[in-house]
């Protein structure tokens, strides 16, 4: 990330590098557009996304965005299945429909992907609670006792 955003560079980075991390804009860059990010797959987090495109235009510096949707990306087959995601592809299969007329079927499958994942979260949580729960009256404190599993 040391000559991020300097004219003639080209940054390949995952979705979580560089996090926190102010790239400046070097001489000139503003002048043609600033800095310009280019997605190539969604994160199960629409939040994530966010954080990415938001690599462009800090600081009131100029920047850009493109995301690049494909029915390949694995967001489709993880929020509706891979038969489901198979009758899709076939559906589209060759067709010069625009990608941005697929766009909320994208976000719907992150949303559910959220939803999904937030449950897992609370699920965890909950049987946490039960363990400390169960095992308390024995005396067992889970955060000082090492378990022997």
């Amino acid at each position: 990330m040391g000559r991020a955003g300097h004219l003639g560079r080209v940054t390949i980075a995952t979705n979580m590098a560089g996090r926190g991390t102010d790239i400046v804009l070097g001489p000139g860059v503003a002048d043609l557009g600033g800095l310009h990010v280019i997605g190539t797959e969604l994160h199960d987090s629409s939040r994530i996304d966010r954080q990415l495109f938001g690599r462009c235009a800090r600081q009131g510096d100029p920047g850009s965005v493109r995301q690049f949707l494909s029915l390949e990306d694995d967001i489709l087959e993880q929020a509706f299945g891979r038969e489901s995601t198979e009758k899709l592809r076939a559906r589209y299969a060759g067709s010069t429909t625009e990608i941005n007329q697929l766009e909320p079927l994208f976000r719907k499958a992150q949303a559910a992907l959220e939803r999904k994942q937030f449950h897992e979260r609370q699920m965890l949580v909950y049987h946490a609670k039960a363990r400390r729960e169960q095992l308390a009256p024995l005396g067992y404190d889970p955060f000082l006792d090492l378990a022997e599993e």
